[in-house]
């Protein structure tokens, strides 16, 4: 994690090391994730101080070590208490122990409350609302406000929260010569609102800038200098003029549509290009997808095996 803190903060952008700490599996990961059970809490994954310290504490401590601006809090519990509003994890050993001098973000919906979450060491709530569906009221806010005039929440931990985003904004130098945004994940166009959400300001959105160099190349290279071969069975490979391949999996091929396909991030959407399709389906509560792709027919002097399309289709399971 260490390299890559630096390289990310080398370039500008601050760095967030994620999750904090203990999400060991994605389901059950939020309340209400067990099927038929929508009042549950999340998992919590329970450990003693040693294991703690050995093991699981590590990668984060490299993180720090290497002056990482955020670290981004989980949605699971850990020993009964909800990552975002765990002080031991948070002022306790992220702060105190490991010195961490950025802020601590949520995961996106995993605060799940105002006043406790600020006191455990929560400096940033994201996306800042209650829920992610528009129009959400906010754990802070206005109520933070009330809660620092009540005597909940001291100023200074407001203070806190604000010197530690600038902190980390001023160390990966932000302020000084900083290009502005080029690219909008919420709309293609190349004009559309500033503020898309609320549907305010208008405005170049996406300058359609290409920034992939030869990091194209450099992926590929990586996928297969990293690729280990368990068991050669009856010396399969190397593959000799195969009639198919099929590539299984969620990232067996890229968004068809770009990295705006999914418009809202979570309704079912197909979307044709030439012939293939690329479906995305809301799944049954517990965080599944189910995808399914068109994967090409590859094949030396075969035929396809689904009409004159030369396509097969490949269902993809949950991810």
């Amino acid at each position: 994690m260490r390299q890559t803190v630096q390289g990310l903060q080398d370039a500008g952008i601050i760095a967030t090391a994620k999750h904090y700490i203990l999400n060991e599996q994605e389901h059950f990961r939020q309340p209400g994730d067990t099927p038929g059970y929508p009042n549950l809490p999340s998992i919590t994954s329970n450990l003693d101080d040693r294991t703690m310290h050995e093991i699981y504490l590590w990668p984060f401590a490299e993180a720090v070590r290497a002056g990482v601006g955020s670290i981004m809090c989980s949605y699971n519990q850990v020993n009964n208490s909800y990552s975002c509003q765990n002080s031991k994890l948070l002022n306790g050993l992220l702060k105190d122990e490991l010195d961490f001098q950025g802020f601590v973000m949520s995961d996106w919906g995993a605060q799940l409350t105002g006043t406790a979450s600020a006191l455990a060491g929560l400096d940033m709530t994201m996306p800042g609302s209650t829920s992610l569906s528009y129009g959400a009221p906010s754990f802070w806010g206005a109520s933070l406000t009330t809660a620092v005039l009540n005597g909940s929440v001291p100023l200074s931990r407001v203070d806190d929260m604000v010197t530690r985003i600038m902190a980390a904004y001023y160390l990966v130098g932000q302020d000084q010569d900083y290009p502005n945004d080029t690219f909008s994940a919420w709309t293609l166009q190349t004009d559309d609102y500033l503020y898309y959400a609320a549907k305010e300001g208008y405005g170049l959105v996406n300058a359609h800038v290409d920034v992939r160099d030869d990091h194209g190349d450099v992926n590929l290279g990586l996928a297969a200098d990293s690729i280990v071969l368990l068991k050669n069975v009856n010396n399969t490979l190397p593959l000799v003029k195969p009639k198919q391949i099929g590539v299984f999996g969620s990232d067996a091929g890229p968004g068809i549509g770009g990295p705006n396909q999914f418009t809202d991030r979570g309704t079912s959407l197909t979307i044709p290009f030439n012939v293939r399709w690329y479906k995305r389906n809301a799944g049954d509560g517990m965080g599944v997808w189910k995808l399914s792709i068109f994967i090409s027919y590859f094949a030396a002097g075969g035929t396809p095996s689904s009409g004159t399309t030369g396509w097969k289709h490949v269902s993809m399971g949950s991810r």
